[in-house]
């Protein structure tokens, strides 16, 4: 399967991978940035635009999708208060 701009609305907050890892760092997270375009989050947490149905060139490939995120999530941060409480 491809992700392109056309059918990436149907991915959005979905993390796809592929049984071979080529030119990408699986696996994808297709999420909107703070403009409210949608794009692909690699592993290590790279932005990268998603590109359109014609470009072949620069076609993101997966084959499964693996799981699902909450959209609205806060992030979490550790702050280390809890480690130091237990010791």
């Amino acid at each position: 399967m491809r992700l392109t701009k056309q059918n990436a609305h149907l991915y959005e907050g979905k993390t796809l991978d592929a049984h071979r890892h080529i030119f990408h760092n699986y696996p994808l997270t297709v999420k909107r940035n703070r403009l409210g375009e949608l794009m692909y989050v690699d592993a290590t947490d790279t932005y990268i635009r998603i590109p359109d149905e014609n470009d072949t060139f620069n076609a993101v490939y997966f084959d499964f999708i693996v799981g699902e995120e909450e959209l609205n999530a806060e992030p979490k941060h550790s702050t280390g208060e809890s480690n130091r409480a237990q010791e």
